[in-house]
């Protein structure tokens, strides 16, 4: 690949989420020359007064880097969420891009329906003639990359995911966590994500709380922050399974690394406009087999019976009922086990990931 000078642009690192966990994780692993540009908030929630005082500041942050740094940057690499102030911010960032006569990548992370409802109703020419003004887009799944298209964008359109950190698994023995299957005297479940009501927070506890009515020896770990923490608590408080559930907060290193080798189910009832959660390819990684629901990048890269199940319900009752296939069938337990494993090392490693980014930087600019 040729000696390439990137600038990505992404959310600030002090914020949880799927888009800073991706370059935290990724810068590690990436061979070109790049500089990470942090834009955004510096906390979780903000008032809009500094909402705009930090749009200010970004402006001028990256107004700055192009006129002192444009003869150099090859690319730069822009990753809006599908969301009304993310769009408009990056846009800015778009055009500023292409004053300075810079090629540019925009890597849209997950869809959301209500956001593509307004803009081809009332603002689809706005949309598409600024972000028509970008040299390649990146999406997470085929829903986001047909979109596009019906939205008649003729840019490469190239289909990426998300990523497990090699180094998570250094000390992970997946032959040791399936040869213990069959002895296991409990188990436990695991929910990590950032806890919003549409990710399925109390579809989870309410299936576990099923399952912990027929067995004794379970456990519920939910790790992640968000708005609806302290809901969920509150909710997990009033079950009767509550002693068993265990909430984690934001978790990483070698605390995560425990969460995800001691936990064996991975429960994960989304129904947010998901670009492809990094938390499924982490619990796949381990070993886990998955129960979840078929929204956005997820069912581009599950396979029902191989990965665990997929369902169109949220209905925790039917979530039960797919993850006592698994309990009560060891043989089956062990193939999805190993499956998501060797799935996860071949396509979603970080190293992999970085390879395949760094390609298209290369194809970006001889395009």
């Amino acid at each position: 690949m040729p000696n390439l000078k990137i600038a990505i642009i992404c959310p600030h690192f002090t914020i949880s989420g799927g888009v800073r966990n991706y370059y935290i994780t990724l810068k590690k692993y990436l061979s070109c020359d790049y500089d990470i540009v942090e834009i955004g908030a510096v906390k979780e929630h903000e008032m809009p007064i500094l909402k705009l005082r930090n749009l200010i500041r970004d402006i001028r942050k990256i107004l700055n880097l192009f006129k002192k740094k444009s003869d150099i940057i090859d690319i730069v690499h822009i990753n809006p969420s599908f969301l009304y102030g993310s769009l408009i911010r990056d846009a800015i960032f778009l055009i500023l891009a292409k004053k300075f006569n810079l090629k540019t990548i925009v890597f849209f992370r997950g869809i959301n329906k209500k956001t593509t409802e307004i803009i081809e109703k009332y603002f689809f020419s706005i949309f598409y003639n600024i972000y028509n003004k970008t040299d390649v887009f990146i999406v997470l799944n085929n829903e986001f990359k047909s979109y596009l298209r019906k939205m008649k964008f003729e840019q490469p359109i190239y289909l990426e995911t998300t990523l497990v950190d090699d180094n998570l698994l250094k000390e992970f023995s997946i032959r040791k966590k399936v040869n213990e299957l069959g002895d296991k005297k409990s188990i436990t479940f695991l929910f990590i994500s950032r806890i919003v009501r549409e990710k399925g927070i109390i579809e989870t506890i309410k299936t576990f709380d099923l399952l912990s009515k027929k067995y004794l020896n379970v456990t519920l770990n939910i790790a992640g922050n968000g708005p609806y923490l302290n809901r969920a608590k509150l909710f997990a408080q009033n079950c009767v399974c509550n002693k068993r559930i265990r909430f984690h907060g934001h978790v990483d290193g070698i605390k995560k690394i425990d969460l995800l080798k001691n936990s064996d189910i991975f429960l994960f009832p989304t129904d947010y406009g998901e670009g492809m959660p990094n938390s499924i390819i982490e619990a796949m990684a381990f070993g886990m087999p998955i129960i979840t629901r078929p929204v956005g990048g997820i069912k581009d890269i599950f396979n029902n019976g191989k990965n665990g199940f997929m369902t169109e319900s949220k209905d925790p009752k039917q979530f039960y009922k797919l993850t006592e296939r698994i309990i009560n069938d060891i043989k089956l337990w062990e193939e999805i086990s190993l499956f998501n494993y060797n799935l996860a090392k071949d396509k979603f490693y970080a190293s992999t990931v970085g390879k395949r980014l760094e390609n298209i930087y290369a194809k970006t600019i001889l395009s």
